[in-house]
């Protein structure tokens, strides 16, 4: 047999034997779609013990998205497992605050809460209030240089992706912010919908994420401000990360948001995150 012969079929024998290896490898149980799944009814259920209410009316809680508007990972951050998973509470068909809980590491669960209200609320989970936001983030503001709104559904869906991608962001990750990600913008809204008996003809909910982890919350309205008036389109920015962001409107800074953990916070912030508790797999 000759040299190059004798080194084909030591290659041959080498990858046969790491093949048989991996075959032999226990499966990754946190790839499992039933992993998967039991993950997100985990998710759905913290989600559940959460009631949200407006502050001027306590009687009765505001509905909640049943299902995960988006399911979401982000490894880009060298986490070993990140999952997670976001809801919106709703005033009508409207969004009033949005939800995650998401799975971190070694299973350290963690939720954050945002308004995209000017009102009072209060979000309450076992009797116990456990965030109360004055108002929201940077709310209603009236989007410059935007095209009348379209009388079709699908050409306004294609205006509303054509003004989001007017936006990006920047978060700057601790513990000295010199790790800089740019957001990508999710190209379809995680949510629309109209409420005419508000002035609203459609609305879109969009995601600036890392990875497709949502870091800014995007609101676009086309909305009338009064009755009898013509639809504009109009935006609110929330935000969805703890982390130092900063919000670009057509490329000029709009909206700058300090690191959440190193400046006074408190649950009536707009924004607001906590750890809350642990996962395991077997409960």
């Amino acid at each position: 047999m000759t040299s190059l012969l004798r080194t084909l079929a030591c290659l041959f024998l080498l990858a046969a034997s790491l093949r048989a290896t991996r075959a032999d490898d226990p499966p990754n149980d946190a790839d499992t779609a039933a992993a998967r799944q039991a993950r997100l009814d985990y998710l759905k259920l913290r989600a559940a013990e959460c009631e949200l209410f407006k502050q001027a009316d306590r009687s009765s809680p505001l509905p909640l998205s049943k299902e995960a508007l988006l399911r979401y990972t982000n490894p880009v951050r060298g986490i070993k497992l990140s999952d997670g998973a976001t809801f919106l509470w709703l005033d009508g068909q409207r969004p009033l605050a949005v939800a995650t809980w998401s799975l971190r590491g070694p299973g350290n669960v963690w939720r954050e809460f945002t308004s995209l209200s000017g009102e009072p609320l209060a979000c309450m989970r076992g009797g116990v209030e456990i965030w109360s936001p004055k108002t929201g983030g940077l709310l209603d503001q009236l989007l410059p240089d935007a095209p009348v709104p379209l009388p079709s559904a699908t050409r306004r869906l294609g205006q509303m992706r054509d003004l989001a991608g007017r936006f990006s962001a920047t978060v700057y990750l601790p513990p000295d912010e010199t790790v800089v990600t740019e957001l990508r913008l999710l190209s379809q809204p995680i949510y629309r919908y109209k409420e005419e008996s508000a002035g609203i003809l459609d609305g879109g909910l969009f995601s600036l994420a890392e990875a497709t982890d949502p870091e800014v919350l995007l609101l676009l309205e086309a909305r009338r401000s009064k009755p009898e008036g013509d639809y504009h389109w109009r935006y609110t920015l929330a935000r969805m990360t703890s982390v130092r962001t900063i919000v670009r409107l057509d490329a000029k800074e709009r909206w700058s948001l300090p690191n959440f953990w190193v400046n006074p916070r408190s649950p009536s912030d707009p924004y607001f995150e906590s750890g809350d508790g642990k996962y395991s797999a077997e409960q």
